[in-house]
């Protein structure tokens, strides 16, 4: 039993936790693991079964439900840091190099530093030259001006692959100080990979409840190696750019905010840093803006196209500013 399970364990009891309905059974798993949808009903099931709190074997997997708002609340708020690590899973691996990153990466000192690292890096674009306004605007208007033109001569428009360059070029600004042109062969493979990442990495997999099963033939594993090692070719490249014309003296981007950190830590220059403890390695580098770039695009531009699609269907609301008409329905 680990420290966690531990923690949980006494939790439940403090709480009303019965020890001998702690455990779902194997059959129970088998319906959980289906989809997110049936995981919710499951989940409300095995409520009424073995209470608000219960434990659920996924593979090698110990699984905290946690079924009530107030108990969910202390676990966040109360005890977050003992529940602020990340389970470790075959295709997170694949994706972040044994978890090597942010999003994926459980709580430790790496963690916390890289953290602290990229949010003062994107907060330099608050104001001054590089801001994340001026970005987003210049962006903005590149994409109104591409939709006017092939309405201008009648033409059908995908405006899909138009948000998600967009979006990529705001985000390439802020990790690598750099933007895309349409029909850019870079940015098509960069399309290709990010999908199939998404497609491929959470969706469900048994590979990550029972990790033996990678030994056999796995087209989805096949395919998220594939689409990482695009992603991984096209972020050396920017990495080592930028390791050529570095200069301390200049911070243009969160790869430069990186850099500068891993050669403070190296050069003894941060006395409370130290570059082994805190994994300030190139992996760790490429991982954090690998995170920074692949969340950034991948949510923003699903957010668009679905306000997009809305516009479509409500043309009624179109003359009004779109985000504070989202704001005044929340």
């Amino acid at each position: 039993m680990d420290v966690h399970h531990k923690t949980i364990y006494a939790w439940s009891q403090e709480h009303g936790g019965d020890s001998r309905r702690q455990s779902a059974t194997l059959g129970e798993l088998g319906r959980a693991i289906r989809g997110p949808q049936l995981i919710c009903r499951t989940s409300q099931e095995l409520q009424k079964k073995y209470g608000e709190t219960f434990l659920l074997m996924m593979g090698s997997h110990r699984v905290i439900i946690i079924n009530q708002h107030a108990h969910a609340k202390e676990v966040l708020l109360k005890k977050g840091k003992i529940f602020a690590g990340r389970p470790r899973t075959v295709t997170t691996d694949i994706l972040t190099r044994d978890g090597k990153d942010i999003a994926f990466g459980d709580y430790s000192a790496a963690w916390r530093f890289h953290r602290k690292i990229v949010h003062g890096a994107l907060c330099m674009f608050g104001e001054g030259s590089a801001s994340i306004e001026r970005i987003i605007c210049a962006e903005a208007q590149s994409l109104c001006c591409t939709v006017s033109e092939a309405a201008a001569v009648g033409l059908a428009l995908d405006l899909a692959p138009e948000l998600t360059r967009a979006v990529t070029n705001v985000v390439c600004s802020l990790c690598f100080n750099s933007s895309y042109s349409r029909g850019d062969p870079e940015f098509e493979a960069m399309l290709h990979y990010s999908q199939g990442i998404v497609d491929t990495v959470a969706k469900d997999s048994l590979v990550d409840v029972f990790p033996w099963l990678q030994v056999f033939p796995n087209a989805d594993l096949h395919l998220l190696k594939h689409c990482v090692a695009i992603r991984d070719k096209l972020l050396q490249k920017k990495y080592d750019e930028h390791k050529a014309d570095y200069s301390d003296h200049v911070q243009r981007d969160l790869l430069d905010a990186l850099l500068r950190a891993k050669r403070s830590a190296e050069n003894n220059n941060t006395a409370d840093i130290d570059a082994e403890s805190v994994g300030l390695s190139d992996d760790h580098l490429l991982m954090t803006v690998g995170d920074i770039f692949g969340a950034g695009v991948e949510t923003t531009t699903t957010v668009l196209k679905w306000a997009v699609a809305y516009l479509i269907h409500h043309p009624d609301v179109s003359h009004k500013p779109l985000l504070c008409f989202f704001i005044g329905s929340i």
